[in-house]
């Protein structure tokens, strides 16, 4: 059974990112998976890796159409998706030089990070960015 099953709520409504929302939490429960079968130390580490680039990847997504909207807590949204990054690399490096290192530590990070993030700060833009895309609809921009 998935660690994260998508739910309607996490929906905000902007297909593209409701799409790598899915995906980050396919590429997490891919990682959880690893763990509970006891993958080696490299498989996990590069699950690990996997989430970390395809986050960057989304990050880049979401702030390029923060800045297409205007959006003023973008500041806010940047400061978190940095703490993301600072605090999965410090996970990911200690865990390949650590073997003392629980993955299940990753993971609650991870897990923690991706609820409270997409719940919070993701669901306070969602009305924001949908008011500005229609509103640029009804005017033909």
């Amino acid at each position: 059974m998935p660690t994260f099953e998508w739910k309607r709520q996490y929906n905000l409504g902007i297909p593209a990112i409701d799409i790598q929302h899915k995906f980050i939490m396919d590429r997490f429960n891919s990682l959880y998976d690893a763990i509970a079968k006891n993958e080696s130390k490299e498989v996990i580490a590069l699950l690990i890796n996997d989430l970390m680039y395809y986050s960057q990847l989304h990050f880049h997504d979401e702030e390029e159409l923060f800045k297409k909207t205007s959006y003023p807590k973008i500041d806010e949204q940047k400061k978190a998706h940095e703490y993301f990054r600072a605090k999965a690399n410090a996970f990911h490096d200690a865990y390949l030089k650590d073997s003392t290192i629980n993955p299940l530590d990753v993971v609650g990070f991870l897990k923690d990070w991706i609820e409270n993030h997409l719940m919070t700060l993701d669901m306070e833009y969602k009305e924001f960015i949908n008011r500005v895309e229609a509103i640029r609809k009804i005017s033909g921009q």
